[in-house]
């Protein structure tokens, strides 16, 4: 599912993008607020997680009244979202491997100061004031913060677009 999902965002454009998520949330959102919702949109996380992309659509044609295009158009955008979230946990969870390890070499972790810095796109000046306090090569003090970025990121403590590089 993951080499079709991406695949499919390759194809589209920044804007078509976002449009799949917005397409994505409200069908979500729609689907919740039917009768039985609840538990048609159960239907659907499995099947879509299972990868049976067929399966997923015949949930929403039989089950919530869709017609097949737009049951294929919000299946589609449902598994680029999972997959979108699925990604920033997995770079979050390897970012934080990383991030503890540089710990225990004796990097001081990043301070709550330095993460707000990231909310404002000031991620130099947090690199910069996190190289001052702990006295860390430039190369370290960037790792650090653009790690400690990611893992914000997937916590939702921090917008994933603006991550630092």
């Amino acid at each position: 599912m993951r080499e079709y999902v991406n695949a499919l965002e390759r194809s589209l454009s920044p804007q078509e993008v976002d449009e799949a998520r917005e397409l994505a949330i409200s069908g979500w959102q729609r689907l919740q607020a039917m009768p039985g919702g609840v538990q048609i949109s159960g239907q659907l996380a499995v099947a879509v997680r299972a990868g049976d992309v067929e399966g997923a659509v015949d949930v929403l044609v039989k089950n919530a009244g869709y017609r097949r295009m737009e049951a294929v158009a919000f299946v589609a955008a449902f598994m680029m979202v999972l997959a979108s979230g699925q990604r920033v946990a997995d770079e979050a969870e390897e970012a934080d491997r990383e991030y503890r390890q540089l710990i225990s070499r004796g990097l001081p972790p990043i301070n709550s100061d330095e993460v707000a810095m990231l909310w404002t796109g000031e991620a130099h000046v947090a690199c910069a004031r996190y190289q001052r306090r702990s006295g860390v090569s430039e190369e370290d003090a960037r790792t650090m913060i653009r790690l400690a970025a990611k893992m914000a990121a997937a916590e939702g403590n921090f917008p994933a677009g603006t991550l630092p590089h």
